[in-house]
Formats: structure tokens, C-alpha cells, sequence
């Protein structure tokens, strides 16, 4: 057990306070006795110490034994709570010095139980629980020798115990393992021995491939709880849970148009109080005709009030918005400007034929290709 800052020290952010009391907490007897002199805290002024001995006596965490007037007298101050503290950490010490005892000499070795780990550790044949350490084994041997699963009957308490060893090696403590099992063994008790083995396995596959989710559930207390239920019940009924979809991150567009509809939805509720003459929920007070109409307060002061910082911060939200928009229009011209070039560029290049060309082409004039175009 190791020594521990108050919580009231520990969420300051000067670390001043801290290192005097930790100071004080080393230099007092068993009793947390000190006196508050130079000699003992040297790297402190008279003033810091002064002033943080006051407050740590208001704060209940010191007590002041002596205040220490005259010349040459220094005050005396105990500490609150380190009688308790080294009292606890006596008996802390004292447990730990008996459980690390040999087991004829510890005085509660009927209290002390094996760790859930290891169930078969202390078993005076283990190989007759060896099917727990292989799965194949471990599901073979669990779902034979009964049809039907009843409680008190042949083949309840083999399952409950394979089911409490899978959930074991999924990282669930006993505590929440103790509730797991009951919960499912309570939602199979009457199902045959083929219905109970599919939901089985499909659950502890399913948990396997989301056990993050499982995870973060343990720490959510009984709803991991329903979880499992729920889970037990698709599968029972031959259904898939559904996995959630991940959520698609906004878009800067989309963010900043739900900004500006709820700022001018608080902003239409400040003007229908200004409307029917009601205080201002957010400035106590009822709003002037000068104040409404110009945005600032009405002490001559040039502050805004708060219809006036609304109306302007929704200004800079819309133009904000309408510049994103342009920028979004230009990028999706440019792209389309782009793929039409080179979609040019890729296209084959042809030029348009000549007559020329068309003499050369079937060994004819010039004369002889237009006659034959004139009649054509």
C-alpha cells in the first residue's frame, strides 16, 4: 500500500501544494506530527508556507496542534489520516506475510481457494479434467450422454462448466462469468442437445470475432448481460445479429450547416422571448427595443449581447458555408474539365482526305477523281 495524494491536491494545477505536503508527510512521526520551520521545508518561503498551511487547515488536512507564538517558537501541525493509513498498511502487511506462509502454517488456508485459472490445479487426478484444455475434447465430451438439457439432470452441470471455461479464456472475470452462464444455461434449460450445441458455438464464434465489443461491454455492467441475451435469442430463432454499420464522418459542409440550423434555432428562441416581453434565457434579463435592434448592450459599454454575437457569429458560419460550396463547384468543374481532356487526348487523331490523297490512293489524275465525283 503505498502512500497517496488527496484528491483535492491532486486537481490543482500548481504543483507547489503537492510537494509540501508530500515534504510534510516524510518529516512527521507516526502520529503525522511536524513543526513548520525553515530548517524543514527550505525550499519553501515563509509566505508559501504560510499561506498553503492556512488552506490545507480549511481544506480538514492538517490539524494545528500549536500555533507557535513568540520568538523561536515555530508552529506544530499533525496530519489528518496517517494514523489510519499506516494502521491499514500494518494489516495489509500482516494478510500478506499469511498467504505467503507454507499451507500448514497459515491460520485461514480453508478461506484461501485456487484461482479460477487453473481448476484443475489442485485435483487429486487431474488427468480426469483434461478435457478442458482441448477444445475439441472440451466440446465433445460437454454435449454427450444427454438429449434434453434440464437443471439437476445428466450433462447441466458439464455444460455450465464448459461454458464458464470458454467465457474464462475470452478474459470475463468470475464475477461477470458467474452471470453469463446463468443467463444462457436459464435460455437452453429444455432445448435438446442438437439446438443447444449450434447456439453454443455460433455464440462463443460470434463473441470471439467481436471481442472488442465484448470488452467494452464488461465495463457497461449488466449490459453485457442483455447483450448475451439478446445473442442467444437470434441465434436460437436461426438469425444473424447484424453488425452495426460504421457511422460515415460528416463531411465540413454537412457539420457546418447543422451549426448554423442550431444557432438559428437558439436565435428564434431569444427573439420570441424578446417578443412577448420575457427574460432572456441567457442573459436574465428582459432586452430593450435599442438592444434587439442594434446587438449591443445598452450600458454604452460596446459589448454584444447575445442576440447581437448570434447574429454575427451566424454571418461568418453562412459565409463560411457558401465559400466551401464555391470551392466544392470550382473542384468538381476542374475534374470534369480534366477528364474531358484527356479523354481528347487518349482519342485516336485523324485528318480529312485530300483528292490527292484519293488519286494516289487508286493510281488516278486529279481530273480523272473530280469527273468521277461530278457524276457521282
Amino acid at each position: 500500500m503505498s502512500f497517496k495524494l488527496p484528491d483535492v491536491l491532486l486537481k490543482l494545477e500548481c504543483a507547489t501544494p503537492r510537494k509540501l505536503y508530500s515534504l510534510a508527510w516524510s518529516l512527521s512521526d507516526d502520529k503525522g506530527v511536524f513543526t513548520k520551520s525553515s530548517a524543514n521545508f527550505p525550499g519553501f518561503s515563509e509566505r508559501t508556507r504560510r499561506r498553503w498551511a492556512s488552506r490545507f487547515v480549511d481544506w480538514n488536512l492538517w490539524d494545528v496542534i500549536h500555533t507557535g507564538g513568540g520568538r523561536g517558537n515555530h508552529p506544530v501541525y499533525r496530519i489528518r489520516g496517517k494514523v489510519d493509513f499506516l494502521k491499514k498498511q500494518m494489516r495489509e502487511n500482516e494478510r500478506q506475510q499469511e498467504q505467503n506462509k507454507p499451507g500448514h502454517e497459515a491460520k485461514d488456508v480453508k478461506g484461501i481457494k485456487p484461482p479460477f485459472g487453473k481448476p484443475f490445479a489442485e485435483d487429486k487426478n487431474p488427468k480426469r479434467l483434461d478435457w478442458l484444455n482441448d477444445r475439441n475434447k472440451r466440446w465433445t465430451y460437454s454435449f454427450d450422454g444427454w438429449q434434453k438439457l434440464e437443471q439437476g439432470k445428466y450433462g447441466y452441470d458439464k455444460l455450465a462448466r464448459c461454458l464458464r471455461y470458454c467465457f474464462w479464456e475470452l478474459g470475463a472475470p468470475r464475477s461477470v462469468n458467474d452471470g453469463i452462464t446463468g443467463i444462457l444455461m436459464n435460455k437452453l434449460e429444455g432445448l435438446p442437445v442438437d439446438r443447444c450445441k449450434e447456439a453454443c458455438f455460433k455464440l462463443l464464434r460470434w463473441v470471439s470475432q467481436t471481442i472488442e465489443k465484448f470488452k467494452q461491454f464488461m465495463t457497461r455492467g449488466r449490459a453485457l448481460f442483455s447483450w448475451m441475451a439478446w445473442l442467444l435469442s437470434k441465434f436460437l430463432k436461426s438469425e444473424t445479429p447484424e453488425l452495426a454499420k460504421p457511422e460515415q464522418a460528416a463531411s465540413q459542409e454537412q457539420q457546418l450547416a447543422r451549426r448554423i440550423a442550431a444557432l438559428k434555432s437558439w436565435l428564434n428562441q431569444r427573439e420570441k422571448e424578446f417578443m412577448e416581453k420575457q427574460i432572456c434565457g441567457t442573459c436574465k434579463r428582459v432586452h430593450t427595443q435599442i438592444e434587439h435592434d442594434s446587438g449591443f448592450t445598452d450600458d454604452g459599454g460596446g459589448k454584444w449581447n447575445c442576440m447581437g454575437w448570434a447574429r454575427m457569429k451566424l454571418a461568418c458560419l453562412e459565409d463560411e458555408l457558401h465559400y466551401l460550396l464555391k470551392r466544392h463547384e470550382r473542384t468538381e468543374a476542374e475534374k470534369g474539365y480534366l477528364s474531358l481532356k484527356s479523354r481528347d487526348d487518349q482519342a485516336p487523331r485523324t485528318r480529312q482526305l485530300t483528292i490527292q490523297d484519293i488519286a494516289q490512293r487508286f493510281s488516278l489524275t486529279v481530273d480523272q477523281v473530280k469527273s468521277i465525283a461530278e457524276n457521282f
